[in-house]
C-alpha cells in the first residue's frame, strides 16, 4: 500500500497529504453505505464523493497532522 499511495503522490494524482493508513478508514466509510431498494448502487455515489476529496489540488486546506498511536 505504501508503494501504491507513494507512486500516486509522485504523479500528482493524490494530495501529498494523504497516507496509506487513510485508505483502510476510506474504505470503512464506504462499506457500510445505504441502499434501499430503488438504489441499489448508491456507493457508488459516496466513493466518488471520497475519492474526489483525495485527489491532488492546488486549492486544497491541508489535513490535520495526526500520528498514529500518539497524542492526539
Amino acid at each position: 500500500m505504501d508503494q501504491l499511495v507513494d507512486r500516486a503522490k509522485a504523479q500528482g494524482a493524490l494530495r501529498p497529504d494523504m497516507q496509506p493508513w487513510d485508505l483502510p478508514m476510506v474504505q470503512l466509510m464506504v462499506a457500510p453505505s445505504p441502499t434501499t431498494p430503488g438504489t441499489p448502487d448508491l456507493w457508488r455515489r459516496y466513493l466518488r464523493l471520497l475519492l474526489d476529496g483525495l485527489r491532488a489540488r492546488p486549492d486544497v486546506e491541508p489535513l490535520p497532522d495526526i500520528r498514529l498511536g500518539g497524542p492526539g
